[in-house]
């Protein structure tokens, strides 16, 4: 893939996604791979740009959250 695969992680509250998005970044060289990670809070996924995104990731907890439909 050229260029900087473009990554957004969302969980639950934003705060554990940090610790992935930190990881990411920290390991990403080692495999020669360039990224643009950014993390969110999955409660504001309807008001997020997925545009030009290469990866998604969805915490586990985030299906369990009141008033979330994936569906949509």
């Amino acid at each position: 893939m050229e260029g900087k695969i473009k990554i957004m992680v969302l969980c639950a509250s934003g705060m554990s996604s940090g610790l992935v998005v930190d990881s990411i970044i920290e390991h990403a060289p080692e495999y020669g791979v360039e990224v643009d990670v950014h993390c969110s809070p999955s409660l504001r996924y309807r008001e997020l740009d997925y545009n030009g995104l290469d990866i998604i990731l969805i915490a586990p907890q985030v299906k369990v959250l009141p008033g979330i439909s994936w569906n949509t």
